[in-house]
């Protein structure tokens, strides 16, 4: 074995234990910003979308855990992806009394498993150096500390999406490996319990691999076995709650409460995708000039200034000097990075060594911002799932 040789396994193991000391340096930091917010007076669990609450009525009921529709349901015929709730409801069958805070420190630690996800990625992408910038922007990312005190889907959401990404990326880098491909395709399926947007995202990699525009026979068959992990999880839920509901329902329906609020006939009853399309082209037709300038207004919302409103949403903050402080924290350390990586990002896409992962997490950024803005969201909260893909 020549020196060379031998030295691999050394770099190996340099490189884990560093990966798990930032890890264990972003939990620590997480969890510092935690126990700081604990004893900030009116101080009490942020739950804006009604989580914690359904995953109490899964998995608090006195007779044990059971399933109803109620518990993805937003209102009316709108539905939410399940996957939140029914991981809420594991902890509020398992540890009823201490609840909330239990969730604050499962989320602690799936924000800091995004560091080693998102070294991966960048890793795949650019090189070694590159992974560990990102990984360090990651582990000190401001927007990141708050999610410990906020339960939303982003909190499993983005760590789901980030590793079946990063598995994406290494199976293209080895097409014989169909487990890689495979573990891909079912951890974006499971992403996508979470949050539909990937379902818009696969439909379009799956036209392009049967079209024959993602290369040769061979660096295609990875795609085809993502598809089917991911097909299997997503059609396997959708014909369940389909069922349950009484009409088809793929994974949610969530997404059209932004494009009807305000019309009567919808205010409970959810409109069907031929529908939904057939209002957004009517509202384009009647005024293109004004659906592109507001598409690109949305768009341009989305890589906002996060700082005033969020640390009034969710930081009770009682003294100027305290403020000051945690205002500083976050232009340093949530607006600048993100400043810098939308600014950079055109560069890392011509300078990347996977023109295939680039071409693949491009088309994840364009639908996912096309799709939020379509449905009339905007402002930092909705950047989440693009922000691993540009530190």
């Amino acid at each position: 074995m020549s020196a060379v040789d031998a030295a691999v396994p050394d770099r190996r193991r340099r490189t884990r234990l560093l990966l798990l000391a930032l890890f264990v340096f972003a939990v620590g930091l997480r969890l510092a910003f935690y126990l700081w917010w604990r004893q900030l007076p009116g101080a009490t669990w942020i739950d804006p979308d009604g989580y914690l609450a359904q995953g109490r009525l899964l998995g608090g009921r006195p007779g044990g855990w059971s399933w109803t529709p109620e518990a993805v349901r937003y209102s009316g015929e709108y539905f939410k992806a399940p996957l939140q709730t029914l991981f809420l409801s594991f902890f509020a069958r398992v540890v009823p009394h201490s609840y909330g805070a239990t969730v604050a420190l499962v989320e602690i630690v799936l924000s800091a498993s995004l560091v080693p996800l998102v070294w991966a990625l960048a890793t795949s992408l650019h090189s070694t150096r590159a992974g560990w910038v990102a990984a360090w922007v990651t582990a000190v990312d401001f927007s990141q500390l708050q999610l410990c005190i906020v339960f939303r889907q982003e909190e499993l959401y983005v760590p789901l999406l980030t590793a079946a990404m990063a598995l994406l990326l290494r199976a293209l880098d080895r097409p014989d490996s169909r487990r890689l491909a495979l573990a891909a395709g079912l951890t974006l399926g499971l992403a996508a319990l979470a949050r539909s947007m990937p379902i818009y995202f696969v439909f379009l990699v799956g036209v392009a691999a049967v079209a024959g525009l993602a290369g040769t026979q061979r660096l295609r068959r990875p795609l085809y076995l993502w598809l089917a992990g991911f097909a299997s999880v997503v059609i396997a839920y959708s014909v369940f709650i389909s069922i349950q509901v009484g009409h088809l329902l793929p994974i949610e329906n969530i997404g059209s409460y932004g494009i009807t609020r305000g019309i009567p006939r919808y205010i409970d009853r959810a409109p069907s995708l031929g529908e939904t399309a057939g209002l957004l082209w009517t509202e384009m037709r009647q005024s293109p000039l004004q659906f592109a300038e507001g598409m690109v207004g949305k768009a341009r919302g989305l890589f906002g200034l996060a700082v005033g409103r969020g640390l009034v949403e969710f930081l009770p903050l009682s003294t100027v000097e305290e403020a000051t402080v945690v205002k500083l924290a976050a232009h340093l350390l949530d607006d600048l990075p993100i400043a810098l990586a939308v600014l950079l990002a055109p560069f890392g896409a011509i300078l990347a060594r996977s023109r295939r992962g680039v071409a693949l997490l491009l088309l994840w950024i364009a639908v996912n911002v096309a799709l939020i803005a379509l449905a009339n969201y905007t402002g930092p909260r909705f950047r989440a799932p693009l922000v691993p893909f540009l530190t």
